[in-house]
């Protein structure tokens, strides 16, 4: 059963030609899915009414087990079947800071049709790339600025608190660091949804035994954003700014020499790994102008070298391939000068 929430992270009709990883812009007219996209935060008000109990019920049935892993997990008043629940979701929605957040999102997202669209576009090009996966249901929430992202089994869900733009005054007030902020607005949504979902749908694949496995686990992800979210900037899917994309892209062959020289592939110190693949002001032991996340780019290159030289494997055989060692050995990956 999947429950995952993020900070910030086969029978069909159709084959994939050998050479179908290299073309990104493909044509998903004939791409059918059963999209959904709900605005939970406003359907969750109507238990704020005399018909609370009618209207638990509606939300029992369109958002499964979303519903109770909102209840329990994400803003933590237990469950909706417990004696008082109907009390406590009230004094969530009527907390004064949660109306406040509630109103600046209605105001920053009062139309969801372009955010709708995205999703739909991007997840098609999922169904198209991975069919035996299930399609996610969006599903926009609140969160009290504790989820960005939460993933179910059925369900992708969107903390909107999470994405209200770097001056939103409430991520001041709580001393969100600037590195993180930076992509906390409604560009960054659809590939933080995506990334998350595609991570929780195939973390249990790789074994994390040491850095490498985690750098390249991590590059498959940015790999299939490629053709997932085609369109989108290279700086937005690796949540760089452009200065960081463009210094990483320039310090390829130094980034490759500091790993192997600190011997830093096959270290299993997770305490240490943390530094090459999380989100940071910058990647210590680099240059100040280094971003974080500079393993998760590694990562990304060595497995874009892989892909290159085997163009008869398919994003689905590439994120079920558990040999990491295998996949460095097969790139034969040389940084760009």
């Amino acid at each position: 059963m999947k429950v995952s929430y993020w900070f910030k992270f086969l029978t069909v009709l159709f084959t994939f030609s050998a050479c179908s990883h290299n073309n990104k812009e493909i044509d998903i007219s004939d791409v059918k899915i059963d999209f959904k996209f709900s605005r939970f935060e406003k359907d969750l008000q109507s238990l704020n009414t005399n018909n609370a109990t009618e209207a638990k019920q509606k939300l029992v049935v369109n958002y499964g087990q979303f519903f109770e892993r909102f209840n329990e997990n994400i803003i933590q008043i237990g469950s909706s079947n417990q004696t008082g629940y109907e009390l406590a979701v009230s004094s969530f929605l009527n907390d004064a800071a949660i109306s406040t957040v509630y109103n600046d999102v209605q105001t920053t997202f009062a139309s969801t049709d372009q955010l709708a669209n995205d999703f739909e576009t991007a997840l098609k090009h999922y169904h198209y790339y991975f069919p035996n996966k299930i399609v996610p249901h969006i599903a926009t929430f609140i969160s009290g600025f504790n989820y960005p992202i939460a993933v179910t089994d059925s369900v992708l869900g969107v903390g909107l608190d999470m994405y209200l733009g770097k001056n939103y005054k409430y991520y001041k007030l709580m001393a969100i660091p600037n590195y993180q902020v930076d992509f906390m607005s409604k560009h960054y949504i659809v590939v933080d949804a995506l990334r998350s979902w595609l991570q929780t749908e195939y973390e249990g694949m790789d074994v994390h035994k040491n850095l490498l496995s985690e750098m390249l686990f991590q590059g498959k992800l940015m790999y299939a954003l490629d053709y997932i979210l085609p369109q989108e900037e290279d700086s937005i899917k690796m949540e760089f700014t452009a200065k960081q994309l463009q210094w990483v892209t320039n310090s390829e062959q130094s980034i490759w020499a500091y790993f192997i020289d600190k011997n830093l592939l096959y270290s299993t110190k997770a305490s240490e790994n943390v530094k090459y693949i999380n989100s940071a002001p910058f990647t210590i032991g680099m240059p100040k102008a280094s971003p974080g996340r500079v393993g998760v780019w590694l990562g990304y290159r060595i497995i874009s070298a892989y892909m290159e030289r085997h163009k008869e494997i398919t994003l689905a055989m590439l994120m079920e391939e558990k040999n990491a060692q295998k996949i460095l050995n097969d790139s034969h990956y040389k940084p760009r000068k």
